[in-house]
This record gives C-alpha cells, structure tokens and sequence, in this order.
C-alpha cells in the first residue's frame, strides 16, 4: 500500500479552541474576590453589542501589573453592572523594549491606526507633533477631545491584544518640543529615504530606549531633519518603496523588535 505524503502543517486541521474571554480595561484597584461596578459605557458594550448575560465570564486589567482578573457578570442594573472576581492569571505580554513613536500629525485615519497597531506591537509611547507639512494642525481648542479619542483606541487595542500596560499619548505644538523631553542616552532613528537600511543593523545595545521619528505625507522639512540630526538622530531607510507615513511608523517598529529579541514568545 503506498502511502501518500502528509499535508503541509499550513494545510492539516487545527484543533478546535475556545474563544478568548472578553478583555476589559478598568481604571480601577482590583482584588480576588472583589465586585466590581462598571458604568454606563462598559455596560453598553458588554451587554448591548456582546450580549454578555448574568454568569458569563469577562477579564478585567488595570493597567497596574501583569495580570488579568476574570470573574463572572453578577448584576445587570440599568446603568450599570457587577462582576465578582474569583481568579487572576498573571502573564508578561508587553513588550520588554520601551519603544517610542514620534509622528507628524498627518491625516486623522493614518494617526487612528498607527496607535492602534504600534499598540497592538507593544509601543511604550506615541507622541504627535504638528509638522511644517501638517495640513490640518491640532488646535489648542480640541486638544483634549483628540487625546481622549486617541488614548480610547490604544485602550482598545490593548483589550484585543493581550497586554496589560496602556501605552502614553502625548502631543506637542512643534518638533523642536517634542524633542525637548527625550533622554540624554537613547536609540535615536530617524525615517528618511536618503538613510542606510534599518534591517542590516545589529545593535548591541538592548537596554538603550527607541525613538523612532518620522513625517506625515509630505515627510519632513529640510529645517526639521537638520533639527532631529542635531539632536543626535541617524537616517535610516526601510527599503527601496515609499511607504504611507502609518505604515512605516509599524514596519520599523516591528523591524526594531525582531532585531532586538522582542518578536519572541514569552513565558508566564
């Protein structure tokens, strides 16, 4: 009987699994036998768009340690509800490189999925700054409406990702401010075409900070790449395409990760 050849791994059954619980970020201290009153919001969406119904089990996190506490949906009141927490499962899933993004406000969409998906990657910060390019600068008037939006979605990231430490979103009027608060020592990598490639790097510094800066469309201005090498930052380039101002902020950041160890699994 001959025997025929096994299916590539990409190609034979999967095991079936079971769906992850439902994650939730609470501002709140949170304990082992805790009940917990969500409000309006968290009840909306557990209830109203899960459809979450007394005893189903939800995971809360804090961002205040590794941790996620599960516990079972108790109460359903109309503006609010209750979960007891009966368990807590401890897991390192953030990033162990403290990364840093700043990026050029560019187009409100670009911005909504560079937090989402450097969070998702474990970015330890993104800050935003308007650019000589900014065609639609951030105003002083919705400044805090549009830090409010912003940190909503790392949150949310966060919630869909597995991590537990909510990343800092911080905006400044200009480059030269936002620059102004870096660390003396750290990685300092500027986005620019006319740079060597990011991927032939072989750093030996791992403990060293990242701060990855880059443009909107329209890159940066000659006055703000001279201001950014002043201050100690080096020109790299992520290959011979031109990519869109929220791909590169993720490609290099997931770039820096690889070459630094951080793309590998971590043990609880």
């Amino acid at each position: 009987m001959v025997s025929l050849p096994s299916l590539p791994t990409f190609l034979q059954p999967r095991p079936l699994v079971d769906m992850r619980l439902t994650r939730v970020f609470v501002d709140l201290d949170l304990k082992l036998g805790q009940m917990v009153e969500l409000d309006t919001t968290v009840n909306q969406y557990l209830t109203k768009v899960l459809r979450l119904k007394p005893n189903d089990r939800v995971a809360l996190f804090n961002g205040r340690c590794h941790a996620d506490f599960i516990g079972l949906i108790d109460k359903l009141k109309r503006n609010s509800l209750q979960i007891k927490l009966l368990d807590k499962v401890e897991k390192i899933t953030d990033s162990t490189l403290l990364t840093h993004i700043i990026q050029a406000i560019s187009r409100s969409d670009h911005i909504d999925f560079s937090i989402q998906k450097a969070s998702e990657l474990g970015v330890s910060s993104l800050i935003f700054f308007n650019s000589e390019f900014t065609q639609s600068p951030v105003k002083t008037s919705n400044l805090d409406r549009k830090l409010q939006h912003w940190q909503n979605i790392a949150i949310k990231a966060c919630e869909q990702s597995g991590r537990h430490f909510i990343p800092h979103i911080l905006f400044y009027k200009n480059l030269q401010l936002a620059l102004q608060t870096l660390p003396i020592e750290a990685r300092r990598i500027l986005l620019d075409l006319s740079g060597n490639d990011l991927i032939d790097n072989n750093w030996q510094k791992q403990n060293l900070e990242n701060y990855i800066l880059l443009g909107n469309e329209g890159g940066l201005s000659q006055e703000e790449i001279s201001l950014a090498a002043n201050e100690g930052f080096i020109s790299y380039q992520l290959g011979p395409r031109v990519l869109r101002t929220e791909t590169a902020a993720i490609a290099a950041l997931a770039v820096i990760q690889y070459q630094l160890g951080d793309m590998k699994k971590t043990s609880s």
